[in-house]
């Protein structure tokens, strides 16, 4: 019986991820999309005629870490993005529930954020567990620079 409802819980717990990854891959594909291209229409004549031309917009975002995105899910803290070329990439997986950092267990995303983070160069030891199947990681990984385009 406890093995069926660990069973459930697993399940449960996979299709929430599928589902908040879905979701999250919709919402960042919109915002993606929406802050890609801009449409300027230039009045350059009189009010009936206007040029139109897109300008394509882009943004960096810069802070050193380990590559990878996070959302909150239920009381688990889980890995929805890894980018590639990271020190994550390879190393830890989408799905993956944060344990702690450094022996450190954050309680809201905020903290989760500043125990990931940290001086490029510094090494961080992250304890993992992947939900569907109870396996248990830990790897260490050097921070690094990381740069994203939006």
């Amino acid at each position: 019986m406890a093995s069926r409802t660990a069973e459930l819980a697993a399940s449960i717990l996979r299709w929430k991820i599928a589902r908040q990854l879905t979701l999250g891959g919709i919402m960042l594909a919109a915002t993606v999309s929406t802050a890609a291209v801009s449409t300027l229409h230039l009045a350059t004549a009189p009010a009936y005629t206007y040029s139109s031309r897109t300008i394509p917009v882009t943004r960096v975002e810069t802070f050193s870490g380990i590559g990878i995105g996070f959302t909150q899910l239920g009381p688990h803290t889980v890995v929805t993005d890894v980018f590639p070329g990271t020190p994550a990439d390879g190393n830890i997986f989408p799905g993956a529930i944060l344990l702690s950092v450094n022996g450190e267990r954050g309680s809201t995303l905020g903290e989760w954020n500043r125990l990931i983070r940290g001086q490029a160069g510094t090494d961080a030891k992250f304890e993992l567990e992947y939900g569907d199947t109870g396996c248990r990681q830990t790897v260490t990984l050097t921070r690094a620079v990381i740069s994203i385009e939006h």
